[in-house]
């Protein structure tokens, strides 16, 4: 599962198809920081050995 870090490099990485009030904005734009790192923080969250089962599941398609 990746990090908190590599989420925010990814989403960096991805196509600008955001619109905010007509505008087309960055994924990582200041606007959406708060989302953003919210749902980084799961991941880093699900990191923790304390959280792993809460937090994660094995695939059925990958194991």
């Amino acid at each position: 599962m990746r990090t908190k870090e590599e989420y925010i490099k990814a989403l960096s990485k991805m196509k600008r198809n955001v619109y905010f009030n007509g505008e087309l904005i960055d994924r990582t734009d200041e606007l959406q920081m708060d989302c953003i790192n919210t749902i980084g923080t799961t991941y880093d969250e699900a990191q923790k050995p304390e959280n792993q089962e809460l937090c994660t599941a094995i695939s059925h398609l990958t194991g």
